[in-house]
Order: structure tokens, then sequence, then C-alpha cells
């Protein structure tokens, strides 16, 4: 089960990435800011 986890943590990020640059294209710099601070949060409390 666990050498599934870096697999997960890939997606997720992948799909981080994806939602940051359409939050980009469809709600401007502050959308995106606003995106990636929750990322940011969830990849912290997903580490500590």
């Amino acid at each position: 089960m666990f050498h599934l986890a870096p697999v997960f943590s890939v997606r997720i990020l992948t799909l981080h990435h994806v939602l940051v640059l359409n939050s980009r294209v469809a709600l401007g710099p502050y959308g995106s800011h606003i995106v990636e601070s929750s990322g940011r949060l969830g990849l912290y409390f997903e580490h500590n």
C-alpha cells in the first residue's frame, strides 16, 4: 500500500497544477493566488 503513496502525491500535485493554471485563466491573478495558498496549506498539513 505504501508504494502507491508517491504516485498519489504526483497525481495530486499534477491536479493542483492544472487547477492553478485553470484558475489563472478563469479568475486572473487574484483567483490563482487563492488556489495556490490553499494548495500550500494542504501540502503543509499533509507533511506535518
